[in-house]
C-alpha cells in the first residue's frame, strides 16, 4: 500500500530542509516571507498535490496511470514535483505576478515553455515579487510572448 500525498509530501518537504506546519484537513502551510503573497498552502484533494502560492495562483501535480500514450506519474513523482516547485519559489527561482485585483500567476524565467508560460503577456499591467519579498521590476527582461 502507498503512502498518502500528504505523508510524502512531509516527508520530502523535511529531507529539503522545508518548515511547515500542518493545518486542517490534510493541508500543510509554509509561512510567508511577504504578507502581499501570503502563505504557501499545499492541499490534497482529489488525488493530487495543490499548491496554493497565497491567493495569487496555484499549480497542480497529479499522480496518473500509463496509457498508449503517456508514461504515467506515481504519488512519488508528482509530489517529487510538487516539492521541487515549492523548493524552487522558496529560493527565489520563480516570478509570482499579480493584476490589481490579486489574481495572476509565476512563471520561471529561464524554465521550459510549460514553466514560463503563465508569463503575462507584454504590457499588462502588473506587480511582480519573488517569494523573500523583493520586488522585481516591471520590464521586458521578464515579459515573455505567448498567445493572446
Amino acid at each position: 500500500m502507498s503512502e498518502s500525498l500528504a505523508t510524502l509530501t512531509a516527508q520530502q518537504l523535511r529531507n529539503a530542509g522545508i518548515a511547515f506546519v500542518a493545518g486542517p484537513a490534510e493541508t500543510l502551510r509554509i509561512a510567508a516571507r511577504q504578507p502581499s503573497i501570503g502563505d504557501i498552502a499545499v492541499s490534497f484533494e482529489g488525488g493530487e498535490v495543490s499548491v496554493f502560492l497565497g491567493d495569487i495562483t496555484h499549480c497542480h501535480f497529479t499522480p496518473y496511470a500509463a496509457d498508449d500514450k503517456f508514461s504515467g506519474c506515481t504519488n512519488e513523482q508528482a509530489v517529487e514535483n510538487a516539492v521541487r516547485f515549492i523548493g524552487e519559489v522558496v529560493q527565489d527561482k520563480w516570478v509570482i505576478w499579480c493584476w490589481s485585483d490579486g489574481r495572476g500567476g509565476c512563471f520561471k524565467p529561464d524554465g521550459d515553455d510549460e514553466e514560463a508560460a503563465d508569463a503575462p503577456l507584454p504590457g499588462e499591467e502588473v506587480k511582480y515579487f519573488l517569494w523573500s519579498g523583493q520586488v522585481v521590476p516591471s520590464n521586458t527582461s521578464l515579459e515573455r510572448t505567448r498567445d493572446r
